[in-house]
């Protein structure tokens, strides 16, 4: 009877501490979408910089791979801090792991050649990818221009579909982000709208799913992506090659798009977690978040960080 007492409550004990201790699954899958401060992430798997058995899948929009991290189908995600608070908000429970990149007008509105304002864009479409970034992005351009989404006919785009609705003319605008931004502005496209005008708003962190975060996986991805941002950061010539060809750019357009972007190194990316300004950030940026009903509860942003 003992024996049995006691392998039960060694049983009780396991299964609780299961739900606390790290998970170290067979293969951590990281989820992204196309975007140029996500390819470091791409380009150390492509030249063998990962020790661990690291897998990053690359999805159509930032809306697919939010619905396969609440999925767990994938136990990463390179998101922006807005996505990350709504994850939070909906119970699950992120944390970030680094700070990829700071947008910097790689994010924005770009309308087609006859609007030039946001004022012109009144009862015109516009299409945004409203499960992500792009209802952020869209709600701080109505803020700047004193708008209201009412005045707007807004049409639901993934950011796969950016660039034919553009063309096809679909709609009159598109919240859109590199590498597509460039495309479009190559095009004749007008940019009305950019993250320039919001410093530090849209900030791409990579998270990790509390039950399968890990020590030794994080310390794997951060050394992989130190060597890799380096590389990016110094114009290694057969990196940004790389980069150019699986971004449809050309080298040119993607030193454009690098303009838009602040790529941290890890040292760096440590300095701003640790920083309280970011915390006060993250609230900015919920607050926001709350006063445009794009989460209905605020999110204790300290959680989000592993302590």
């Amino acid at each position: 009877m003992k024996i049995t007492q006691l392998f039960l409550l060694v049983l009780v004990l396991i299964l609780i501490s299961g739900c606390t201790l790290d998970k170290k699954v067979k293969t951590l899958k990281i989820g992204t979408n196309s975007w140029p401060g996500y390819e470091a992430l791409y380009l150390a798997q492509e030249y063998g910089f990962y020790k661990e058995n690291i897998n990053i899948k690359e999805f159509n929009s930032a809306s697919e791979v939010l619905d396969d991290y609440r999925k767990g189908n994938i136990h990463a995600a390179a998101l922006t801090l807005d996505e990350v608070i709504r994850l939070k908000e909906q119970g699950y429970s992120p944390l970030i792991v680094s700070v990829l990149d700071i947008s910097n007008g790689g994010d924005s509105i770009i309308s087609v050649s006859e609007i030039n304002t946001m004022l012109s864009l009144k009862g015109k479409h516009i299409g945004v990818e409203e499960g992500a970034l792009g209802a952020f992005m869209l709600d701080r351009a109505l803020s700047h221009a004193n708008m209201k989404k009412e005045e707007l006919e807004i049409i639901s785009l993934s950011i796969n579909k950016h660039e034919s609705a553009f063309k096809e003319n679909i709609v009159d605008a598109v919240v859109t982000f590199e590498p597509v931004r460039t495309k479009l502005l190559n095009y004749g496209g007008n940019e009305i709208f950019s993250s320039s005008l919001i410093p530090n708003e849209i900030i791409d962190v990579l998270v990790i799913e509390k039950n399968y975060y890990n020590e030794e996986y994080v310390a794997d991805i951060l050394q992989a992506l130190d060597v890799t941002v380096k590389k990016i950061n110094n114009k290694d010539t057969l990196i940004l090659n790389k980069m150019a060809t699986r971004l449809g750019l050309s080298k040119k357009d993607l030193e454009i798009a690098l303009k838009g972007l602040i790529i941290p190194t890890i040292k760096e990316s440590n300095k701003i977690i640790s920083s309280e300004n970011t915390i006060n950030t993250i609230n900015k940026i919920q607050d926001i978040m709350y006063d445009a009903l794009l989460i209905s509860v605020k999110i204790n942003t300290e959680s989000l960080f592993k302590k």
